[in-house]
């Protein structure tokens, strides 16, 4: 793309240390405004380091919307729908922050199979298929049920 005929592409929002294009810090943006005074809330993002970056942004994220583990796996690891490529080029601007994750963030576990796989999977691979997703909770409070 070239950027000068569309500047608006041009990175100038941070997230811990990723930096999102214009159209996705619209999107976090619309998100935030949407969201202001709500306690609890549920992100359905890519689930890519710069996806789990952005729900992990939220203050009051209770749970991640994802498919179960096993076919998140499967996806991760199947070259037709395992990105690696996402992987390679969000995981340098946002490991620093997704490594420090506490077992107590919804994000911790997907971001572990994540690191796993060495991959993302988008969310249209979900919208509008036969895949069912289901919120993700922090694993301290799965436990303790």
């Amino acid at each position: 793309m070239n950027q000068r005929k569309f500047p608006e592409w041009q990175p100038i929002y941070s997230v811990g240390n990723y930096e999102l294009d214009n159209q996705h810090k619209k999107i976090l943006s619309l998100c935030r405004q949407s969201i202001d005074g709500i306690d609890d809330v549920m992100a359905f993002v890519d689930i890519d380091p710069s996806g789990l970056l952005i729900a992990n942004s939220f203050d009051n994220l209770v749970a991640v919307i994802a498919p179960s583990a096993h076919v998140l796996a499967e996806q991760l690891a199947s070259p037709a729908t395992g990105r690696r490529d996402l992987f390679v080029q969000q995981y340098p601007g946002a490991s620093m922050s997704l490594d420090r994750l506490q077992d107590s963030s919804p994000v911790f576990p997907l971001w572990e199979l994540v690191l796993e796989h060495r991959a993302g999977v988008v969310q249209e691979r979900w919208v509008g298929a036969e895949i069912t997703c289901q919120p993700w909770y922090p694993l301290a409070r799965i436990n303790c049920y």
